[in-house]
């Protein structure tokens, strides 16, 4: 899907913003004491032999991070920002992602308070200084998706093979992708399923191989022998229901962390949690019929993305008993 042109201010607006959060990011992460995560990530990963990550999977191994965090110690020597580097760079490629595909918004007001919302998130401002994958893996996953509304499938699937590799909890919103795009092809699904030219006005069908394979052959390359060690065990993080899940995520999105956050009071959680999150949700179903309707399909990926990613959380909570994500592993 091809991206509206916007005016160049409003695009070097925007890469000051990630710029000025990147500053604010990087001097967290020269600043900030090393938490518990970082300092068992370190100990157990990092301090040690470049084949340790790669053999050895566990929850905290964030195996891309890891390597990523072991060259920037190598090259630059040992530190807190040396350690978090890797997020710091990762966050501005995010918010960046992130202003690109809020460009084919068509409403400039709500494409800014977007990209200022997400921007100022109080646990993604975290993601951008924690010497943890979290952060590199949704950079990823954006351009990610950004590649794959331009068409650019193979791009895009080495992208996500590489999310994959930071987190993987990545893998819900990569197959809601798959799922998403072939949803919003504008070809008929008898035309993608038989695969073949039926008249001349015909158009491709969407080829998704190429968002199969690379993740596969890219995620297998750098995590395949730390995956052969990994047991159910390791699949711990999370909550028992719906509503503790909500509630968690509510509450690091929206209330204030460190100086940072919308509210600065809780009493407000659950009426976010019983009002606030079943208006919105009734609101992007009803915009997402008109949209589709008026054949802008392509714009409507990342809402899709989100909805199959809540559904297969669902299914595998029901299905495997899964444990409902918490708000590292749901953002």
């Amino acid at each position: 899907m091809a991206r509206p042109s916007t005016p160049t201010l409003e695009r070097r607006i925007a890469l000051l913003c990630a710029l000025l959060r990147t500053g604010l990011c990087a001097y967290r992460a020269a600043t900030q004491s090393v938490v518990h995560d970082e300092a068992y990530s370190f100990n157990t990963f990092l301090n040690g032999s470049w084949s340790v990550p790669y053999v050895t999977y566990n929850a905290g191994n964030h195996i891309l991070f890891s390597f990523l965090a072991k060259a920037s110690m190598a090259m630059f020597g040992l530190s807190e920002i040396t350690l978090r580097l890797p997020s710091v760079i990762a966050g501005f490629f995010f918010m960046w992602g992130v202003y690109r595909i809020l460009e084919r918004c068509d409403s400039r007001a709500l494409r800014w308070a977007m990209f200022l919302a997400l921007g100022l998130h109080p646990l993604l401002l975290d993601f951008s200084v924690a010497a943890r994958g979290y952060g590199l893996a949704l950079a990823l996953l954006i351009w990610a998706i950004e590649y794959a509304l331009r068409g650019r499938r193979h791009v895009a699937g080495v992208l996500l093979g590489l999310a994959l590799s930071a987190n993987f909890t990545i893998a819900f919103p990569y197959l809601a992708l798959l799922g998403s795009l072939f949803l919003t092809d504008d070809s008929n699904w008898w035309r993608r399923r038989i695969g073949r030219r039926t008249s001349p006005g015909w158009r491709r069908p969407l080829r998704l191989w190429p968002l199969i394979v690379w993740p596969v052959a890219v995620a297998g390359a750098i995590c395949g022998k730390a995956l052969q060690t990994a047991t159910r065990d390791n699949f711990y993080a999370g909550t028992p229901t719906i509503r503790d899940s909500l509630q968690d995520m509510l509450s690091t999105s929206l209330f204030k962390r460190g100086g940072f956050g919308l509210i600065g009071s809780p009493d407000w959680i659950h009426f976010f949690q019983f009002v606030g999150v079943p208006v919105m949700c009734v609101l992007v179903a009803i915009l997402s019929v008109f949209v589709w309707r008026k054949g802008a399909r392509g714009k409507l990926v990342p809402a899709l993305t989100l909805a199959i990613s809540a559904v297969g959380l669902i299914a595998a909570h029901l299905l495997l008993n899964l444990a409902y994500p918490i708000d590292r592993t749901g953002l």
